[in-house]
């Protein structure tokens, strides 16, 4: 028999998708034989050896360890009602000080250093390590459960459970005050109701049905809510969805448009809104508890900062009524500016950019101009006026308009931007300072005020106002990245063309005036109080400004690449006096089969891919590519 005629004779007779389908969703609904009763005495032996490697001497050690530093502080801030900044949504960090309330715990401790006893500064820490240790004992149960959903045997449902309950890894984040166990949890339950759901899609809008795509979303919300990372299970059920309604769509389904659209709806209250109800809410809760000032308000607004209890910028009469007191600017003033979108003055010192950057770029070797976030005497600057006119007043105040020099007090040199390409970018210019006695290039050191607000005078603390280079129109610009280590890694500053670009906006943030004039000018200026939706961007936009500048290179930190062969792990905690360490790194034999599982079901679907293009193989045939579809 030629090659021709054993594929033709090994073809079966093509079936209509109805017919597919139909055999599809019998494949599903079936379980073998020997799964038709739910094996629950292996399923309470995973329940119980999972919560006993996880609560087994929880209060070991009776130290700060790890990122407790900071979870546990964040925590203690939501107890004290302290505004702070983190780059990770606050569901999660939410659910640990609601431990911490449930304990009796007031958030007198703030976790400053690992290694902190908890004994000694009277913490309810094991009611707090007690919620994510129950999360991460619930994922084992859940896998178990999952893999019986999707009918596989009891074998390898114990040794998936197996792996999960003595990952020394999982063991570890779920024993401890971190975000972790709470991530998992919401990620295998999404997964588990997902599937539950997925199994009912023959009984459409019964109670079932509607139950588990309910929880789906409560899952994803949960998951979202926690890291951004999250995000990625939502990828998951998302193309899961989107795969599922192409299915309802076809035609030879005999679904009625009214039907589909009621499938596509339901999916996307539960699917969509939901989570994003979920992630909203628990942004509006995160700004109603912290409603005092504390160590995030420097990352915030001003406007922002006017809001939050015993900040410095609000004084008594703006929190009874929101009225705020804003100075005007005069010339000859020395001011603090700062960068309308993120916590960055604009700040130089006497290091000069180098000659040639790491793309081989040349700078002009000038005086380092950068944006800093923290209070500094290098961020002082004064303006200095340039109008005859003006010069008969020693008080004038900055108008809209006008054409000024910026000097920088502790160097004695003017702000000046030319046409040499800024370090990080080829086609912004570089800003750097020229010395204030010089007057050679007088013309590259004037720059024109715009204020946003369409106001005449320049007032501090509310209006936002541009800087145009006279000579070149670009706007001064916080670049959102950070310098190398030449810059001491502080924001780049440049000039960009682009006048309307939101991150080419500042404001006056404080005066130091040296002058003596009588008791400033000032307004009393009604702000409005800002609402969720505008504190939710502004804290949204910093959120992923500050994460994407994150240094690559942590301590702590590893490349995927190290995963799968452990090359490498993160020391948790150490105690030298007893000999005692906490090394975090995932149980080889799990991670090493789990990388060698996975390496061959590659394998095994490249082939039964290769056989059925070639027609060695029927698709209809192939089970490996049918079970995961």
């Amino acid at each position: 028999m030629t090659l021709r005629n054993r594929r033709d004779s090994s073809k079966e007779p093509r079936k209509s998708i109805n017919e597919k389908e139909t055999e599809k969703d019998n494949l599903i609904q079936k379980k073998p034989c020997n799964q038709e009763k739910f094996p629950m005495f292996w399923y309470k032996i995973v329940l119980s050896i999972s919560f006993l490697t996880r609560f087994l001497l929880l209060n070991h050690p009776d130290q700060v360890v790890f990122d407790e530093v900071h979870f546990g502080k964040f925590a203690s801030y939501y107890l004290r009602r302290e505004y702070y900044f983190d780059v990770h949504p606050p569901l999660g960090k939410l659910l640990i000080a609601l431990a911490g309330y449930l304990v009796r715990y007031d958030g007198h401790f703030l976790f400053d250093k690992i290694g902190l006893s908890y004994i000694e500064n009277n913490v309810p820490y094991i009611g707090m390590r007690a919620l994510l240790a129950a999360l991460g004992s619930c994922i084992a149960p859940i896998t178990f459960r999952l893999l019986w959903e999707m009918n596989i045997g009891l074998h390898g449902i114990l040794l998936a459970c197996l792996f999960i309950v003595f990952d020394t890894a999982l063991v570890v984040q779920s024993r401890l005050i971190l975000l972790d166990a709470i991530l998992l949890f919401g990620i295998i339950f999404s997964t588990y109701s997902w599937t539950k759901f997925y199994k009912l899609r023959n009984k459409p809008f019964e109670k079932d049905w509607w139950k588990w795509l309910t929880l789906t979303g409560l899952g994803l919300g949960l998951t979202l809510g926690t890291k951004m990372v999250g995000t990625f299970i939502i990828f998951v059920v998302g193309i899961a969805t989107i795969l599922d309604l192409w299915r309802l769509l076809d035609y030879r389904r005999g679904l009625s448009d009214m039907t589909v659209l009621k499938h596509f709806l339901a999916r996307a209250v539960c699917l969509i809104v939901l989570p994003l109800g979920i992630y909203l809410a628990s942004f509006y809760i995160h700004f109603a508890i912290l409603t005092k000032s504390g160590p995030g308000d420097h990352h915030m607004s001003t406007k922002f900062q006017t809001q939050l209890i015993g900040s410095r910028l609000a004084g008594d009469s703006f929190r009874k009524n929101f009225n705020f007191i804003i100075s005007a600017v005069y010339y000859g003033t020395n001011v603090t500016i700062r960068s309308h979108v993120e916590n960055v003055f604009l700040h130089s010192h006497k290091e000069r950019y180098p000659l040639r950057h790491n793309d081989k770029k040349v700078s002009s070797q000038g005086q380092q101009v950068t944006g800093y976030s923290h209070e500094d005497n290098n961020n002082h600057w004064r303006f200095h006026k340039i109008d005859a006119k003006l010069m008969e007043s020693d008080k004038v105040i900055i108008k809209n308009g006008d054409i000024v020099r910026l000097e920088h007090v502790a160097t004695k040199s003017f702000l000046l931007t030319h046409d040499v390409a800024s370090p990080l970018t080829m086609t912004n210019m570089e800003v750097t300072t020229y010395p204030f006695n010089e007057t050679l290039r007088y013309n590259e050191t004037l720059w024109k005020v715009e204020i946003n607000e369409e106001k005449s005078d320049l007032y501090s603390l509310h209006e936002t106002f541009r800087l145009v280079h006279l000579k070149t129109k670009v706007s001064l610009m916080n670049y959102g990245k950070n310098l190398p280590k030449w810059g001491f890694e502080q924001r780049e500053i440049n000039g960009l063309k682009d006048n309307n670009a939101e991150a080419t906006y500042w404001l006056i943030q404080s005066i130091h005036s040296d002058l003596k004039f009588e008791k400033d000018e000032i307004r009393s200026s009604n702000i409005v109080k800002l609402g969720f939706w505008s504190k939710f961007l502004e804290l949204q936009s910093t959120m992923l400004s500050v994460n994407s500048n994150l240094k690559d290179d942590h301590p702590f930190g590893s490349r995927p690449e190290h995963w799968p062969l452990m090359r490498r792990g993160v020391s948790f905690w150490e105690d030298k006096e007893k000999s005692q360490k906490i090394y975090m790194i995932g149980n080889p034999i799990v991670w090493i089969m789990g990388f060698i599982s996975f390496a061959l079901l590659l394998i095994l679907i490249t082939i039964e891919l290769i056989l059925a293009r070639r027609g060695l193989a029927n698709e209809d045939k192939c089970k490996i590519i049918h079970g995961i579809l």
